[in-house]
């Protein structure tokens, strides 16, 4: 989940002020800021968020920037404290972004938007190169929302994270069991790619 090689993660939802629009390039531009050791790997199958680059960042996968105005299943305050924190997000202000979709997820734990801001939250940790919290926050994205369509690309950055983090094994494990639950997936053929580069280097 900003530049750095992805172009975007599965999911989405409506379009929104923004999402597809200048804040969430320039949200992708910012997370690209923070590249990881091995080259990036190739896009995602969706849209784009934060993503990490040397220094900086960028979203990878994309998400709905906002709640449309006319989803009936949002409301305006709902609408509104997303898009707060998005705003912080689509400025580069990672540390406010992160708390301000922290208390939109207390506000709103079940929400229309609950799981794409706990993604946005591993995001900016990854642009940010805080792998040992996105490791955590990319895990909570998985075990509180298993069916959302960003699974596959949290278990790709977890592996990211583990080897930034010198955990090669661990790195493997993770990548090895995404290859086994999303075979066919972008996601997976990235996982692959990575699992090549890392024999290669000898581990």
């Amino acid at each position: 989940m900003l530049r750095g090689g992805q172009r975007g993660a599965p999911g989405g939802g409506r379009r929104g002020r923004g999402e597809g629009g200048a804040g969430e390039r320039r949200a992708r531009r910012g997370c690209a800021a923070v590249r990881v050791r091995p080259p990036p790997p190739p896009p995602p199958p969706t849209p784009p968020p934060p993503r990490a680059r040397a220094r900086g960042v960028a979203p990878a996968a994309t998400a709905a920037a906002a709640p449309a105005a006319n989803d009936t299943a949002v409301t305006d305050k709902e609408r509104q404290a997303y898009q707060k924190a998005f705003d912080q997000l689509r400025d580069l202000h990672y540390g406010q972004a992160i708390t301000a979709f922290r208390t939109f997820l207390k506000q709103y734990p079940n929400g229309r938007y609950s799981y794409i801001a706990q993604y946005w939250i591993a995001e900016a940790d990854y642009a940010q190169r805080d792998f040992k919290q996105a490791i955590i926050d990319y895990g909570d994205l998985i075990q509180h929302y298993p069916k959302n369509p960003k699974v596959a690309e949290a278990m790709l950055k977890t592996g990211y994270c583990y080897y930034e983090s010198g955990q090669k094994d661990a790195a493997k494990k993770e990548l090895n069991q995404l290859l086994q639950r999303y075979p066919n997936s972008t996601e997976a053929g990235q996982a692959s790619n990575f699992l090549q580069k890392m024999r290669q280097e000898g581990n």
